[in-house]
């Protein structure tokens, strides 16, 4: 395989992964506006099977977040095997093999990820919580007024 079908590929891979990451974040926080927009019919299963549809989507984009990560890693040890071999020629694809990702930028996509992730299933049921919580209050005040 040529060095540039091997940069082009890994730039496709690359583009895929921020696709699925924009689309999931998309869902995160479209699942957050309808937390808050339709709060006054969110029951207990529905939160329950939401709550499971977001968890089992959020780890198939996990999967497939794992195999491009792989899929790039193999092409860039195919461009240091093509290093080693002398024929690597352009410094983009050596600066592709030197670019390491660093420990701090690593932590920040995880804690960004498991905190949309987290963050978003929280808010869910804690709009459940606070709307079961004002019904009950409302329930009391008619129960009293009675």
């Amino acid at each position: 395989m040529s060095e540039d079908l091997i940069i082009e590929l890994m730039n496709e891979y690359l583009n895929r992964t921020w696709s699925i990451m924009q689309f999931w974040a998309s869902v995160s926080f479209g699942l957050i506006a309808v937390s808050h927009l339709a709060v006054k019919h969110l029951n207990v299963l529905m939160a329950i099977i939401i709550s499971l549809l977001y968890s089992s989507f959020t780890l198939f984009v996990v999967s497939i977040l794992s195999l491009n990560i792989s899929v790039v890693n193999g092409f860039i040890q195919d461009l240091q095997n093509m290093l080693d071999a002398g024929t690597l020629v352009t410094q983009g694809a050596l600066s592709v093999i030197n670019n390491d990702t660093g420990v701090l930028q690593m932590v920040a996509i995880f804690t960004a990820f498991l905190g949309t992730f987290f963050g978003t299933l929280f808010f869910l049921w804690y709009s459940y919580a606070k709307n079961n919580k004002l019904a009950a209050i409302e329930n009391d005040k008619k129960i009293t007024a009675s």
